[in-house]
């Protein structure tokens, strides 16, 4: 059912968002698709590896929670997700789009040439020395 397949994206989304989340590797390894791609605001390609150890690195599990309002989803096509949402962390609010595959387990992304996309993937994380 569409709305169950919705559902289960945003409840993966949410969890994404989430300091406890944020600063575990091993929960990340298991929500992010192994094809997982990110392209943060600078337009820096970040692979899963690459977001991972930035996410544990730069999130502190006590931090404050990323609040997130007017979250709704979409399907695009068999098995995918299309997210919009607002985050508002420490007074910073950005517009958020992210689309992923409802498979088992995982989170993002969308089959190639579709990567899961991020306006403004974590405070500052475009801030860091790129590999480009």
């Amino acid at each position: 059912m569409v709305e169950d397949e919705v559902a289960v994206v945003i409840e993966r989304e949410v969890a994404l968002l989430t300091p406890e989340v944020r600063s575990s590797a091993d929960q990340l390894e298991e929500l992010l698709d192994p094809d997982f791609e990110e392209i943060g605001k600078s337009g820096h390609l970040w692979t899963r590896g690459e977001m991972i150890a930035a996410l544990v690195a730069g999130t502190d599990p006590e931090e404050p929670r990323i609040k997130v309002s007017d979250m709704s989803g979409r399907t695009v096509g068999p098995g995918i997700v299309l997210l919009t949402y607002d985050t508002q962390l420490e007074g910073r609010r950005a517009p958020q789009l992210s689309m992923g595959p409802v498979d088992e387990g995982v989170a993002g992304p969308a089959p190639p040439g579709h990567p899961h996309c991020v306006a403004d993937p974590a405070p500052n994380m475009d801030a860091r020395p790129s590999r480009h």
